[in-house]
């Protein structure tokens, strides 16, 4: 620790310190400045589309300049009990802007999860439908080509009965 003292005379060894001190001050006092005219900056033209990302900034500006506001009180008191409260105020302001944020990325989530399997849940039902058109299809055609065959010279039958084909079909699938 000697270089916080050895460069100053015996009745004034502490002025490393205070020094140190008046930095961290400096530093703190300018980043306030700077979150207060970003926050205020924020507040007139809000930078996002979507109103909870807005909301999420807001938030997180907020606890930034709560948390540099109370470590810079923190600093400049020496009641234990203040600093004690200090700190549990840092705590909740980080708490709930971290919360707020982590529950909206919580929530888009569920949200992508309930999409997707909304999608799993719908395809069977579309394939049940695609499937029922084409029995029905099938069975038209069977009947088609029973009463084709009925009428037709049975020495020469149609074509496609011939080479046990079918022609194409069309089937609506429903929209997306």
């Amino acid at each position: 620790m000697g270089n916080f003292y050895n460069p100053y005379s015996q009745e004034v060894y502490y002025w490393g310190i205070v020094i140190g001190i008046f930095k961290m001050s400096i530093f703190i006092l300018a980043s306030i400045l700077v979150i207060h005219a970003y926050f205020q900056f924020f507040k007139r033209k809000p930078p996002y589309e979507h109103a909870s990302l807005n909301k999420a900034e807001k938030f997180c500006c907020l606890a930034y300049m709560v948390v540099l506001t109370v470590v810079f009180v923190r600093m400049s008191v020496e009641l234990e009990w203040i600093k004690k409260l200090c700190e549990v105020v840092v705590f909740i302001s980080i708490a709930s802007a971290g919360g707020y944020v982590l529950i909206n990325v919580f929530w888009l989530y569920i949200m992508q999860a309930w999409g997707m399997l909304n999608k799993f849940v719908e395809k069977p039902r579309n394939l049940k439908e695609i499937m029922t058109h084409l029995a029905n299809y099938h069975e038209t055609e069977r009947n088609n080509q029973q009463k084709e065959h009925a009428w037709s010279n049975k020495d020469y039958p149609a074509a496609e009965s011939q080479l046990h084909r079918r022609s194409a079909i069309i089937v609506d699938l429903p929209a997306k």
